[in-house]
């Protein structure tokens, strides 16, 4: 999805919107097409029209906008001299309009697009993925890797890590979203107690569209539980003494020194296959309010969707979508 000319509520610098009449190669596809799904096409008269598409998000907010065909380029990262680039054109989604509830906003300055890595299934206009289409074009092996920073991050395609021995793998249980089995979590070594059916309810998911970690009210409630438990023995700024709805668990941010963050414990996600994957109190408290040294809470619940283990969570990690094997790699990031 990229953000189109005269989009309405996308806050993007003029300068950077896709405008299709200056590409060569687009060309907007018809609501007539039996290629794609588009949301016009009983209504489709003559085939003029262009076909329409819209998606929406767990927050609320939605976009949508017409479906085209381009040809893509992608430039290595090294030294910036090197491209590949698609024999063929391959969809688009224009995003034309945006609508987000009050005080969200959909994405922050600088994105210019959305690159969805999901499987066809949750497609906006039913058609395979980009990737999948590239990585075909190209005879690339079948995989992807992530490396998440605070200002940017690292994308590659096509690299094999299956031989590495710095890798952990756990298997991709359902092809809709990057779905992953939980055995069990546990904070500070204890378990939470959750049985996996509970943890596993909904699906757990690893998606770097999602800032946050994201858990059902039952789970983030455990958690709660166990954090206060522990100020008993160590004090966590935020949990320990605070005011009612004024804790780190109402949402609320809080000043703190390395050594604040130092107290909170680690949370290990022991994933199907794995011995546990852990996060530190520094990985999952991130400043979220904007303000230098000032740390909020990266694990919030919501109802109704499957676990989320959002930019929070993979930040810490080089992860490798395999999709030849159909499995998630974690791996140091000084893998990346």
């Amino acid at each position: 999805m990229i953000f189109a000319q005269g989009c309405r509520g996308c806050g993007v610098d003029s300068s950077h919107y896709y405008n299709p009449n200056n590409s060569r190669t687009a060309r907007y596809v018809s609501c007539a097409t039996t290629k794609y799904m588009c949301d016009n096409s009983a209504t489709c008269k003559n085939g003029l029209q262009p076909c329409i598409w819209h998606d929406e998000f767990g927050d609320g907010s939605s976009l949508g906008g017409y479906v085209l065909e381009d040809v893509i380029s992608l430039s290595a990262y090294n030294n910036g001299t090197f491209t590949v680039q698609s024999s063929k054109p391959f969809p688009i989604g224009t995003v034309v309009r945006i609508n987000s509830p009050p005080g969200i906003d959909f994405e922050g300055e600088g994105i210019y697009g959305i690159w969805g890595l999901a499987y066809r299934d949750v497609s906006g206009w039913d058609e395979a993925p980009v990737l999948d289409q590239l990585i075909q074009d190209l005879g690339y092996y079948d995989s992807f890797d992530l490396c998440l920073f605070e200002d940017g991050g690292l994308f590659s395609i096509g690299n094999d890590y299956t031989t590495h021995n710095k890798f952990v793998w756990t298997p991709i249980v359902e092809k809709q979203w990057y779905t992953v089995a939980l055995n069990d979590w546990s904070v500070d070594g204890r378990s939470l107690g959750l049985a996996p059916e509970t943890l596993n309810q909904n699906g757990v998911i690893i998606d770097s569209g999602t800032t946050l970690i994201i858990v059902n009210q039952f789970i983030f409630d455990q958690f709660r539980y166990t954090l206060e438990e522990m100020c008993e023995r160590v004090y966590l700024k935020g949990v320990c003494g605070s005011l009612r709805n004024s804790s780190l668990f109402d949402g609320k941010c809080y000043h703190m020194t390395q050594q604040d963050l130092f107290q909170f414990p680690a949370l290990t996600f022991h994933f199907q296959d794995t011995e546990g994957i852990s996060i530190l109190g520094q990985q999952y408290l991130w400043q979220g309010s904007g303000v230098e040294g000032v740390y909020c809470l990266g694990i919030q619940p919501h109802e109704g969707l499957p676990m989320i283990l959002g930019d929070v969570f993979m930040r810490n990690f080089h992860l490798v979508f395999d999709r030849t094997i159909n499995k998630i790699g974690f791996g140091p990031l000084n893998t990346c």
